[in-house]
C-alpha cells in the first residue's frame, strides 16, 4: 500500500501563466495567440492541442485587467489543527475563506461547529456544497454572527449549496450570475468593503458528478468574464468534480488560467485508499500586491470524505488595519431587574407628584427614572466573541477530539492497518460518547424548563438552528406612524400647553 505524505503527491498546479508579462493593461500583450499556446505547453502537458481561437476571443474580456502571477510567498500545504492555530492571528481587515463538501450540513453540523471552535479562527465567509436541504428538511444550523443563504433541490435528495457571511460584512445577492439547474448549482454576492468604494464577488459552485461539463464549463466561463469585464476582485469556492491533477489541460482549466484566474488549492482535496483527486478548489483573479499575504491549504479532518480548503488574504481593503471601535451593552439579567423594581418601590416620588408645572415634572420623573435605570443597568464593553464549542462538548471530549484528529492525519499519511483500526476505534468511540453527551445535555435542559414554556422554546428553536431577535426596542409602531424614544419623551414634555397638577 502506498504511503501518503506532504512530499510524494506533491502534485503542484502550475500558477505561472497567468500575468506572466508585467504591463498596466494586458497580462499577455507581447504574445500572439500562437506564442501564447507555445508557453502554455512548457507548462501544461498537452496544452498544445488547445483550440487558439478561443484562446484569442477571451483576451478582449481581460484587456483591461492586470493580473500577476502567484506571489512567491503563496501557499498550499496541509494543516492540522495546532499548525493551523500557529498562524498569524487574524486581523480587521482580513479577508478569508473555507469551503467544504460537507455530505449532509444538518447530520454533519455538530462536528462541524465543534470544530470551527478547535480552529482559532472567524472566517470571512464559509461555504458548504452537498448540503442536502431540501423543501422537507429546513436547515437546522446556526453559526454565530454570521448569515445564512442557501439554494437546495425540490425535487430530489442530496446537493445543494450554501454561504454563512460574517455580520461585518455588507453584501448583496448577484442572482445575474447564480445558476440552478442539473449541469450545475451556483451562488454568488458581492461584499462592499467597509470604508471603501472597493466591490468584489464571491461565489459557491457545485457540478453534479454526471452532470453535462459543457454546461458547466459555459457557466464557470460567462461568470469569470462577467467579473472581469466589471473590473471586480472574484473568489470562486466550491467542489468541481473535476480532477485538475490528472487533467490539467481540460476546457475547465484553459478557461480559469486564460481569463486571468488561478487556483488557490494544489493538492489532494479527497484521498481514499485506492485514489487521491483534487476536485475541491478556490479560484482568485486578483493576487495583486494589496495582499500583503497569500496563504491557502487543506484541513486534514474526517468531518466527510473531503479535506475542507481555505484561502487567507490579508489587508482587503489596502489600508493598515484599525483597531475596532469599542462596543457597550446593558446587561438585562435577572438580578438587575430585580435590583431595578426594588429601587422604583423605594423611590420617592413626592417632589414630582407636587409639581404644578406639567413640562418640570416629567423633566423630573425623566431625570430619576434614567438615574435609577442606568445605575441598575449599567453599560458594559461587549468584547465579540467567536462560536464556541457546543455545551455538551466537555474539555476532556474536546481534548478527545483533537486526538482523533491527529490519528486520522497519522493514518492519511501512513495508510497502514494498524493506523486504520486505531483511527477507526477511537472515532467510534467518540461518537458514542457525544451522542450520549447531547442526549444527557438536551434531556437535563428540558428538566430544569418542564415549568418553564419559555425555557422550553428557547431549547427547541436552539435544537432547530433558529435564534431569537432581541426583544428590545427604541420605537414603537402606531397606525399613525412610528413613535420613536425622543419623540415619546419630547411628547411628555408638552403634553399640555396649560399648566396641569399631577395627581
Amino acid at each position: 500500500m502506498a504511503v501518503f505524505n506532504d512530499h510524494n503527491i506533491d502534485q503542484n498546479l502550475s500558477l505561472e501563466g497567468i500575468g506572466m508579462h508585467d504591463n498596466e493593461s494586458l497580462p499577455f500583450h507581447v504574445l500572439s495567440d500562437s506564442d501564447l499556446t507555445a508557453y502554455l505547453a512548457d507548462h501544461e502537458q498537452n496544452i498544445s492541442n488547445t483550440d487558439n481561437n478561443s484562446l484569442g476571443s477571451c483576451m478582449e474580456h481581460i484587456s483591461h485587467f492586470n493580473v500577476d502571477n502567484m506571489p512567491d510567498d503563496h501557499t498550499c500545504e496541509y494543516y492540522d489543527i495546532d499548525k493551523f492555530n500557529r498562524m498569524q492571528g487574524s486581523q480587521v481587515t482580513e479577508f478569508d475563506l473555507l469551503h467544504l463538501n460537507c455530505r449532509s450540513l444538518n447530520k454533519n453540523f455538530d462536528k462541524i461547529h465543534d470544530y470551527l471552535a478547535l480552529i482559532n479562527h472567524n472566517f470571512a465567509i464559509i461555504g458548504f456544497t452537498e448540503t442536502w436541504f431540501n423543501d422537507n428538511l429546513n436547515p437546522l444550523v446556526h453559526l454565530d454572527n454570521y448569515s445564512l443563504i442557501e439554494n437546495h433541490r425540490s425535487n430530489k435528495r442530496g446537493e445543494g449549496i450554501c454561504l454563512f457571511i460574517r455580520n461585518d460584512l455588507t453584501f448583496t445577492k448577484r442572482s445575474d450570475l447564480s445558476l440552478f439547474n442539473d449541469s450545475v448549482e451556483s451562488l454568488f454576492i458581492e461584499i462592499t468593503v467597509p470604508n471603501s468604494i472597493q466591490k468584489f464577488i464571491v461565489g459557491i459552485i457545485y457540478r453534479p458528478p454526471n452532470g453535462p461539463i459543457t454546461d458547466f464549463n459555459n457557466h464557470v466561463y460567462s461568470v469569470m468574464c462577467s467579473t472581469t469585464n466589471e473590473k471586480k476582485d472574484c473568489f470562486i469556492l466550491g467542489d468541481f468534480n473535476i480532477n485538475t491533477l490528472n487533467d490539467r489541460s481540460s476546457e475547465f482549466m484553459v478557461n480559469v488560467t486564460s481569463c486571468g484566474f488561478a487556483p488557490a488549492i494544489s493538492r489532494p482535496t479527497r484521498i481514499s485508499n485506492r485514489s487521491a483527486t483534487l476536485i475541491d478548489n478556490i479560484l482568485i483573479n486578483s493576487l495583486s500586491s494589496k495582499y500583503s499575504t497569500i496563504t491557502s491549504g487543506i484541513l486534514l479532518t474526517d468531518l466527510s470524505d473531503h479535506f475542507p480548503i481555505f484561502t487567507k488574504g490579508k489587508n482587503i481593503s489596502g489600508n493598515t488595519p484599525t483597531k475596532k471601535s469599542n462596543i457597550y451593552r446593558r446587561h438585562f439579567s435577572n438580578t438587575n431587574i430585580a435590583r431595578f423594581t426594588e429601587r422604583l418601590s423605594h423611590t420617592s416620588w413626592d417632589h414630582i407628584l407636587t409639581e404644578s408645572n406639567t413640562n418640570e415634572a416629567c423633566t423630573k420623573f425623566y431625570s430619576k427614572f434614567t438615574e435609577i435605570h442606568n445605575d441598575c443597568f449599567p453599560l458594559v464593553r461587549s468584547v465579540p466573541r467567536k462560536s464556541g464549542k457546543s455545551p455538551w462538548v466537555t474539555s476532556g471530549l474536546l481534548k478527545s477530539i483533537k486526538t482523533k484528529n491527529k490519528l486520522y492525519r497519522s493514518y492519511i499519511r501512513n495508510p497502514t492497518t494498524p493506523n486504520k483500526s486505531k483511527y477507526s476505534h477511537f472515532r467510534n468511540k467518540l461518537n458514542h460518547l457525544l451522542r450520549i453527551s447531547k442526549k444527557e445535555y438536551y434531556h437535563q435542559q428540558f428538566t430544569n424548563n418542564k415549568d418553564n414554556v419559555k425555557g422550553t422554546w428557547n431549547l427547541i428553536n436552539d435544537i432547530m438552528g433558529k435564534t431569537n431577535p432581541s426583544t428590545q426596542s427604541d420605537s414603537i409602531r402606531t397606525r399613525n406612524g412610528t413613535i420613536t424614544d425622543d419623540l415619546f419623551w419630547g411628547s411628555c414634555l408638552q403634553i399640555s400647553s396649560e399648566e396641569t397638577v399631577l395627581y
